[in-house]
């Protein structure tokens, strides 16, 4: 009666120092990684537009983007010229952050901020952390931050990931 593969008795060799030293370096690369390889699996996000829109009272409309204006300036919670759609005062304003990657991507934890700094003194005065993004088929994701205050002295509103960075100055003002 010919013996199955299960009752024969199993022989085996023990490999040399110098084959399992070469397997656990192995294995040990490719845990760690390679410094490349982190990098490429990840795709690049940048920031590519920055746009600043004022929330209009007692209408409660948005304005246009002030951002893109580039005489844009204010006086007592007014704008120094009339802006649409309609021309009335404001407290608080809206920043939106338009990022482009390379490819759909989910990345998680902090991958940036929205930052509001003075610019007269370069003092931070608000910062906002970009984090647990979801970047669509496109490529593109949209961050806002509704922003009380800070709208009676020319501010900076700058958004950055990684080495990617938009500085927008907007010149409020107040006083008499």
């Amino acid at each position: 009666m010919p013996q199955s593969d299960f009752s024969r008795k199993r022989t085996f060799s023990t490999p040399s120092l110098d084959v399992m030293k070469t397997a656990l370096l192995t294995l040990a690369a490719l845990t760690v990684g390679y410094p490349g390889l982190a990098a490429s699996s990840a795709p690049t996000i940048e920031v590519r537009e920055v746009n600043v829109h004022l929330l209009l009272i007692p209408s409660g409309e948005l304005s246009e983007d002030i951002a893109a204006m580039p005489s844009f300036s204010s006086g007592n919670f007014r704008a120094a010229l009339p802006i649409k759609p309609v021309d009335e005062e404001f407290r608080s304003y809206l920043i939106k952050v338009r990022l482009e990657a390379t490819r759909a991507y989910y990345p998680q934890g902090n991958i940036g901020s929205i930052s509001i700094r003075s610019a007269r003194t370069k003092r931070v005065l608000y910062t906002s952390a970009i984090r647990n993004l979801h970047i669509t088929q496109t490529g593109q994701a949209v961050v806002a931050r509704f922003v009380e205050g800070y709208v009676c002295e020319p501010v900076d509103v700058i958004a950055s990931v990684g080495n990617s960075r938009v500085t927008k100055r907007i010149n409020f003002e107040c006083g008499e």
